[in-house]
């Protein structure tokens, strides 16, 4: 019995069985004892990438340093500046100026005291926007904050010119861990509302709105229109082409067609001073350098209408395509070589191939352009059994009376 003595029971385990892994599990508890407040939901932690990214202060922005939006260091946000006015009398405002700035990263507080205001000012010391001789005050505005695929936004409204620019700027702040997981735009809106006010004006002066002015203008700007046109008026000769007319030395009437008339009436109006009105300019007569082009222009509309007459006349008894033989000054052979040569001055390609087939007929046939214009009718059936195209050869035909008046015209020039 001596194995019974040397049995020792510390070595002997009679507690309960645990599974695996349970002996470090235990140890841990015991190590450990719960805490009181261990039940409380343990707040997150950021890593260092996505930190809040911070709004610029002046004193921050380094001159030297680019800063880029796609690799943001800080908040960048885009900001609209606008601007209505709402005259006396008047129920609603109208919006006068609008300043748009892209990628800002200066808080908007130090934007507005670096750069704002003195957009602001030079606006309000514009003639043309708010008159001088009237009172305007800011009678406040509103000012909001939009930042694409979030919720996050201000609205605010404000009274005068104070907007309260810390609250715009708190409200940045808050977008800084958006702005750098996101990248998303943020748009920062301030509308600003000026009031035209009552002025006292002169003793039994009329006080004069921004409406009023431009409708004054307006009406003097119509009347000298007027002026200008009755002025140039044709008094029957010429009505038939045209209702305006330039009267040169001679009594003659050379008729204006109308988009000249434009082109004039815009010259003549450059005449009026910078503090003169419309009814100070004296001078209403066509510009110098237009009597030429219309003088020109009427000269070439009557020789092909004397032309015209002619032949009508000449063909009232025939049918055969004879013509009066036209009266062609200088070399019978130059001129058709000039002609030939005006007539490729087209723009299309084929048009031009069918001119040079024209103008090769004409030329071996030894034709001038006298024979061209009697014998019109004889020298397309000429030309179309040549294979020129119909279009072609009578564009040659019928363009010969023209060519030679305007080479009349030239020469008396």
């Amino acid at each position: 019995m001596d194995y019974v003595n040397d049995f020792s029971w510390n070595e002997f385990d009679i507690s309960t069985p645990r599974l695996p892994g349970s002996d470090s599990q235990r140890s841990d508890r015991e190590a450990s004892p719960p805490d009181a407040g261990s039940c409380s939901e343990p707040e997150p932690v950021h890593s260092d990438g996505a930190e809040r990214l911070p709004l610029l202060r002046l004193c921050d922005v380094e001159t030297d340093r680019e800063y880029n939006r796609e690799n943001p260091t800080c908040i960048h946000y885009d900001l609209k500046l606008k601007v209505s006015l709402r005259g006396a009398g008047k129920k609603r405002s109208s919006q006068v100026d609008l300043l748009n700035k892209s990628d800002v990263i200066l808080a908007p507080s130090a934007l507005w005291d670096t750069e704002l205001q003195a957009h602001l000012a030079t606006l309000l010391s514009n003639p043309d926007i708010f008159p001088t001789g009237s009172n305007f005050t800011c009678q406040g505005g509103a000012v909001s904050i939009k930042a694409k695929t979030t919720r996050s936004g201000l609205d605010d409204t404000f009274n005068g010119d104070d907007i309260p620019w810390s609250k715009v700027d708190e409200h940045l702040e808050s977008l800084g861990l958006l702005f750098k997981l996101r990248r998303m735009q943020i748009t920062v809106m301030v509308d600003l509302t000026y009031h035209e006010t009552s002025t006292k004006a002169a003793a039994g002066a009329k006080r004069r709105t921004t409406t009023s002015i431009a409708r004054a203008k307006l009406r003097s700007d119509a009347a000298f229109m007027t002026r200008v046109y009755r002025h140039h008026e044709c008094n029957g000769i010429c009505r038939n082409k045209s209702m305006h007319c330039l009267k040169d030395k001679d009594g003659n009437h050379h008729a204006i067609d109308l988009e000249t008339m434009r082109v004039i009436y815009d010259e003549i109006k450059q005449r009026v001073g910078e503090n003169e009105n419309f009814e100070d300019v004296q001078d209403i007569e066509v510009p110098e350098r237009f009597h030429r082009k219309i003088i020109g222009d009427s000269k070439k509309r009557k020789a092909c209408a004397d032309i015209d007459s002619r032949n009508r006349k000449t063909n009232s008894d025939r049918g055969d395509g004879y013509r009066e033989r036209l009266e062609v000054p200088g070399n019978p052979e130059q001129k058709m070589t000039e002609y030939c040569t005006f007539n490729l001055n087209v723009q299309s390609d084929r048009h031009r191939s069918g001119m040079e087939a024209a103008n090769r007929v004409a030329l071996d046939e030894l034709l001038d352009l006298a024979t061209v214009h009697q014998y019109q009718q004889a020298v397309k059936e000429r030309m179309l059994a040549k294979g020129v195209p119909l279009g072609s050869a009578l564009r040659f035909i019928e363009g010969v009376a023209p060519f030679v008046a305007s080479q009349e015209t030239d020469g008396e020039e």
